[in-house]
């Protein structure tokens, strides 16, 4: 599917490279890193390009890595859109665009790590980047 309105309402802005791409689930949001028209980098468990199950996350140690996936199949026809919620908050200065895309791509190399839902989350991940 590609991008439409569906996935990205018109109040809201479509990300480009750079952005914090915030895909809208039921009870949460899943976010990752815009590198590319269509693709962004995230966390997923190990060979896979969704996020963790945030049920079965709750009070267990899970495996995760830093993975590269098209938008629209991790949002899987949930809305998503940029959210850079963080710019212009006190004391938070994002990287350039540049600089922000080759961190995230970088990550791409490390090793498997345990996601914890507070402190090592998609979320987390992405702020990171930026």
């Amino acid at each position: 599917m590609s991008a439409n309105k569906q996935s990205c309402p018109n109040t809201m802005k479509m990300p480009v490279p750079g952005d914090m791409v915030r895909i809208k689930r039921r009870l949460y949001s899943h976010w990752g890193i815009c590198v590319s028209k269509h693709d962004m980098v995230h966390l997923s468990p190990p060979g896979q390009n969704h996020e963790v199950n945030m049920i079965k996350s709750l009070g267990v140690s899970m495996p995760v890595q830093v993975t590269i996936s098209k938008i629209e199949d991790v949002a899987c026809g949930n809305e998503y859109y940029a959210d850079n919620y963080l710019d212009g908050e006190e004391g938070f200065n994002p990287r350039p665009i540049k600089e922000i895309c080759q961190y995230a791509m970088g990550q791409l190399e490390e090793p498997e790590q345990d996601f914890d839902l507070v402190w090592n989350n998609c979320e987390k991940f992405a702020i990171m980047c930026r």
